[in-house]
């Protein structure tokens, strides 16, 4: 699937599809609903740390093969350049709107409180919603900053791209090979980027699992 799905999946976990109408739904269905969404947003972050390594991988074949005939490993990279760039501008957005709809989530989920008679259960409850709450708050953040090194990743791979798009014949040159060197330790933080992002996720889960 294609990378740039995995931000619009992002968006779900936020609750772009879970918190509408948030209020009509049980704990336990939005719960469910939660834990659905990160396992199909944990996957395609997956493919997405993949999708990376598949735009480095086709700078890499450009140099290597930039004295054979460089135009079909140029028109891929290319390609990928531009699947990437549109992911950087997406990963931006879905982080401010994860926490203006994460907010609305736990506004409903407090409006539950009220129904509580048992002032034991209740301080449980709100003890159980202030935890989650945390976790969850850093994911919009550690987003926030996957989108940030995105840009860095892409900005560099665009005047590499304009560069080339002037002078193929570099492709092979020194300057080429010191370009990629670069590229290829951007794309580890990219890929830290998204561990950050799998591993805040994984809390939340772990927060919204059954309690023995």
């Amino acid at each position: 699937m294609h990378i740039k799905v995995l931000v619009g999946l992002l968006a779900v976990v936020a609750g772009s599809s879970l918190l509408v109408g948030c209020a009509s739904r049980t704990g336990n269905e939005r719960a469910a609903g939660v834990s659905s969404a990160m396992q199909d947003v944990r996957d395609e972050l997956l493919r997405g740390e993949f999708h990376v390594d598949v735009v480095v991988h086709s700078l890499k074949l450009l140099v290597d093969k930039a004295g054979e005939s460089p135009q079909p490993y140029y028109r891929t990279f290319t390609t990928e350049v531009n699947r990437l760039e549109d992911l950087a501008a997406r990963v931006r957005s879905r982080a401010s709107t994860m926490k203006s709809r994460g907010k609305a989530y736990f506004d409903a989920w407090s409006e539950g409180f009220k129904e509580f008679q048992d002032p034991d259960l209740k301080a449980e409850a709100e003890k159980n919603r202030s935890e989650l709450e945390t976790v969850y708050s850093r994911i919009p953040e550690v987003s926030r900053e996957l989108g940030e090194r995105y840009d860095a990743f892409v900005r560099d791979l665009k005047n590499v791209q304009r560069f080339l798009d002037a002078d193929l014949r570099q492709a092979g040159s020194e300057t080429m090979k010191g370009r990629l060197k670069k590229s290829q330790e951007e794309a580890e933080k990219v890929k830290q980027g998204i561990r950050k992002v799998l591993d805040e996720l994984a809390k939340v889960a772990a927060l919204l699992a059954p309690r023995a």
